[in-house]
């Protein structure tokens, strides 16, 4: 192994005679060291070369650069805490104005006007309308179906003079013959027929299949309002009609029907009919299976409430 050209690692002299892996002092400040066996890796020439003098001035000259970017970035950072900060109080701010500012009020939906009963006699329309109650006998809360049959009459007869009631059809009917039918189960439909228009549409039907002739009107509480209908026919009777004649009210009914087996129910669903045969028109009540088919259970003469 032979010597290397070494200096002392803490002042600097030469090392005569140092051999790498071997202790030796340093003949002028007496440090002990032992010199590598060869240069670290990626240094050149002597390991222990001392190292180069820095100069005070470059040195200066980068703190100050250092410095200078500290300081920039600082700024930077401060900048954008205030604009940050500013456009959330600018948020704020809109957000107060906003609540305290009243919100304008949205335009109400235009909404359809009710039909009056003077303007059934010109009414064109197929389409249901809701149609003003003024007059009639109870509330759309207790309607009393047999008691507001003249009420119905007259409303019929304002959109055609010689209206004849056709049909009733009654859905919830309590007990005490009372319908509420603002509930969702409770109704009460009147169906009226005119018999010129009755006429008039089987005159018409044997040029024209399908005659635009409107025969019947239809008035019907339901939903909690009372709601009005006009309609053609499929096919209509020439049998002159006769007028249902209501000899007792919806309680005396269902009191009769009760005494003639009628199962005791919180409510009813009956209807008023009108039967066409050979002899003329026959009317009945029928009170229906609590199924929800309509299918009778019992019927009875509308004139004396007797079971027929």
């Amino acid at each position: 192994m032979g010597n290397v050209e070494s200096a002392c690692v803490k002042c600097g002299a030469p090392l005569v005679g140092a051999a790498p892996g071997v202790q030796i002092q340093c003949p002028f400040c007496k440090a002990v060291q032992t010199p590598p066996a060869a240069p670290l890796p990626g240094m050149l020439g002597n390991p222990y070369a001392q190292a180069p003098r820095v100069n005070a001035a470059d040195l200066q000259n980068q703190l100050a650069r250092a410095h200078d970017g500290v300081v920039s970035a600082t700024r930077g950072i401060v900048v954008f805490i205030v604009v940050f900060t500013l456009i959330l109080m600018g948020a704020g701010v809109a957000v107060a104005l906003l609540v305290a500012r009243p919100m304008p009020t949205p335009a109400a939906q235009a909404t359809t006007p009710p039909l009056s009963v003077a303007m059934l006699s010109t009414w064109t329309e197929t389409r249901p309308r809701v149609l003003e109650s003024t007059g009639m006998p109870g509330s759309i809360a207790a309607i009393d179906p047999v008691a507001t049959v003249p009420w119905a009459t007259s409303v019929a007869r304002a959109w055609s003079p010689d209206a004849e009631l056709d049909r009733i059809q009654i859905d919830d009917v309590s007990p005490e013959g009372i319908v509420d039918a603002r509930t969702a189960d409770g109704r009460v439909l009147y169906t009226f027929i005119s018999p010129a228009r009755r006429d008039a549409f089987a005159r018409m039907q044997q040029v024209n299949e399908r005659p635009d002739v409107l025969v019947f009107l239809r008035l019907e509480f339901d939903d909690g309002e009372l709601t009005v209908a006009q309609t053609t026919a499929g096919t209509v009777s020439t049998t002159p009609r006769t007028a249902v004649a209501l000899g007792c009210s919806m309680q005396q009914l269902l009191a009769a029907a009760k005494d003639h087996g009628l199962a005791p129910r919180p409510h009813y669903d009956i209807d008023l009919q009108s039967l066409d045969r050979t002899e003329g028109i026959l009317w009945r009540w029928y009170v229906h299976r609590p199924t929800g088919s309509r299918l009778a259970e019992s019927s009875y003469d509308p004139a004396t409430c007797q079971p027929n």
